[in-house]
């Protein structure tokens, strides 16, 4: 999540455009009708015809089509900027926000106490600080980091009723490919409920 010079969110992962598409620049420096003269490039680099798009239209799509967002705010972006473009859309029901420490959870909740939050348990402290934050875990979808951690953590989050997400997206994704795929169901058994993966069909015919 971006925003424009002129005060436009947009759907961008990076703070400037080369990677992605055809242009060059940051996209706090660019309006976003000069964000319009250029198309976003897939992973190999080649040309597509899409356009780098509002925040608010993907929040109307994701609504049309059922889809469930996790919403990564960049930290140039205010947190309550992007929690108003939500409830513009009238997008709770389909919309996360991730957080990375307990701070920017603790003020994620402040300002929406109606919305689920992606919060940081990548270990025990890490999710005691959350509990000590007073955060009802009811709000709680409890990312685990992008390294396998021991079961005891997902029985912990679990006895609290919380959803536990696991980043296998980079290098256990790799191990899954030489290993077989017969690893995220391991994973799941561990207590892993949501994959966040660069395999999503990969993840699915495994564990479906």
């Amino acid at each position: 999540m971006a925003q424009t010079k002129d005060g436009k969110l947009v759907l961008m992962h990076d703070n400037a455009i080369d990677r992605t598409s055809t242009g060059t620049g940051v996209i706090k420096n660019l309006t976003y009708k000069e964000l319009t003269a250029f198309n976003l490039e897939d992973d190999y680099g080649n040309v597509t015809n899409f356009k780098i798009p509002l925040f608010k239209d993907v929040l109307k799509w994701a609504k049309t089509n059922n889809v469930i967002l996790t919403i990564d705010i960049k930290r140039s972006v205010s947190q309550k900027v992007v929690i108003d473009a939500i409830r513009d859309m009238k997008a709770e029901d389909v919309s996360v926000i991730i957080t990375y420490d307990v701070e920017q959870a603790t003020t994620a909740y402040a300002l929406a106490p109606e919305l689920l939050l992606s919060v940081s348990a990548r270990n025990e402290d890490e999710f005691n600080r959350l509990l000590d934050a007073k955060i009802p875990t009811k709000n709680m979808l409890a990312f685990t980091g992008t390294r396998l951690s021991n079961a005891s953590l997902f029985d912990k989050l679990h006895a609290e009723d919380i959803v536990c997400m696991l980043g296998t997206l980079g290098n256990l994704d790799k191990q899954a490919t030489v290993k077989g795929e017969q690893s995220y169901v391991r994973w799941k058994a561990l207590g892993v409920d949501i994959f966040a993966t660069d395999r999503p069909f990969a993840v699915y015919n495994a564990i479906k």
